[in-house]
């Protein structure tokens, strides 16, 4: 199942902490974190204690024309909904960076949250942006890095980065659209304390708004646990899936028993087939889930010293 982490902050440099009201027992079983606003925010129970969300305006550049007030990233609330189509609470709530200044400059403008513990699994960053000038489409980046919460402390090469009107983000018509989800998978990142930051760096456009960020856990399937390399999983099809799932797994050499198990996330074991006396090949086991609830499991295959995990959703 995916996992939801994650929370907000403002600053001058103009810094801003944040502090939103952290649900951490409602969170979705795979997300972990969400923020629909400063207001509601979900995050993982075990990053709760150090989380904190901070908003940096680096460029000092002040006095937006055209009506628009305040500096940096701010929070906004219309009443009328602006993401219809997201399915989510509170979308009213939105974040805007702006670079139509009185003297024309380039943005350069932080919101930065965490630190959110990466799971063995890896992470899916997914966001809603629009940009309501198709004539004007501010470019923004994406980052994650462990070092802190400030600007200084993200010096990866972004996750994503989109420049001044790139036609990927033309042809929406000034509406809310998914951003490229973004992921942060293998063993460079399992278990790191990782903060994560939106950057507004256009130059003198108009605005560009942000709404549901929000970072799940990964969907693994086949993660080889040891080095013996009896066994190898190329996927389970359909994933996630309604009534069942096949296994498909390789077998590289004869081994008496091939034992298959799935739990639910208490633990708790809803399922197990064995395979015996398997010759070397490929190889199916249906897991069928048609009385299962709705939601995560885990599944694990063990062939003699050999042993792979991975994990399923049923909808």
């Amino acid at each position: 199942m995916k996992k939801s982490l994650f929370l907000l902050s403002v600053l001058t440099v103009c810094a801003t902490t944040l502090f939103a009201q952290s649900n951490s027992s409602a969170f979705f079983e795979d997300t972990l974190f969400w923020l629909p606003s400063s207001e509601k925010m979900i995050v993982h129970p075990d990053d709760t204690a150090n989380f904190t969300i901070m908003s940096w305006d680096m460029d000092s550049l002040q006095n937006f024309p055209g009506g628009l007030t305040g500096t940096g990233i701010d929070e906004y609330l219309t009443t009328n909904d602006l993401d219809p189509n997201q399915g989510d609470v509170d979308t009213a709530y939105y974040w805007a960076a702006t670079s139509f200044f009185l003297n024309p400059g380039t943005a350069d403008n932080w919101l930065i949250w965490g630190p959110i513990t990466i799971p063995n699994a890896g992470v899916d960053i997914k966001w809603r942006v629009r940009h309501p000038d198709q004539n004007f489409r501010d470019g923004y980046e994406f980052y994650a890095d462990t070092l802190g919460n400030t600007p200084a402390d993200f010096v990866n090469a972004p996750l994503y980065s989109v420049s001044d009107n790139h036609p990927s983000t033309g042809g929406a018509g000034g509406q809310w659209v998914n951003g490229p989800a973004q992921s942060l998978i293998g063993p460079s990142w399992r278990g790191k304390q990782v903060y994560f930051a939106f950057h507004h760096n256009a130059t003198n456009q108009n605005v560009v708004y942000l709404d549901n960020v929000r970072i799940t856990e990964a969907f693994n399937v086949g993660i080889n646990e040891n080095s013996h390399d009896l066994l190898k999983i190329s996927n389970a099809v359909p994933n996630p899936f309604e009534n069942s799932t096949t296994l498909n797994l390789t077998v590289k050499d004869f081994t008496r028993s091939v034992m298959v198990t799935v739990f639910d996330l208490q633990g708790r074991q809803v399922m197990q087939k064995e395979l015996v006396n398997v010759l070397a090949g490929e190889h199916s086991v249906e897991l069928d889930g048609t009385d299962w609830d709705s939601g995560a499991y885990y599944y694990q295959v063990v062939a003699g010293a050999s042993q792979l995990s991975g994990k399923i959703l049923k909808l």
